[in-house]
């Protein structure tokens, strides 16, 4: 085979699988929606966004240090994991659980 016949083939690939994943994770109406819904929701204050799993000790230190910097300025948002509920628990600003 020729390196046109190997090169071509994989280029169109690669193209076609960078297709898929744009359309797949663009965002759609529905989720520019959504958004303006959580934003209406929230107001307009600062919004920090905490994402991610960590241990319960770790998210009561981050939780306290928040607290402490941001106070009421700033509203938490989780995607609602465990260590999202401890967070909330030992933050005393608003914490919003995207999936309770």
């Amino acid at each position: 085979l020729g390196l046109s016949q190997v090169v071509l083939p994989v280029m169109d690939f690669i193209h076609s699988a960078t297709e898929a994943l744009r359309t797949t994770f663009s965002p759609s109406s529905k989720s520019e929606e959504t958004a303006v819904e959580l934003r209406a929701t929230l107001g307009e204050g600062m919004c920090v966004c905490v994402v991610g799993d960590a241990p319960n000790e770790l998210s009561r230190a981050v939780a306290t240090k928040c607290s402490e910097a941001l106070g009421s300025e700033a509203i938490f948002v989780t995607c609602g994991q465990d260590s999202a509920h401890s967070f909330a628990d030992w933050c005393t600003s608003e914490v919003f659980h995207l999936i309770p």
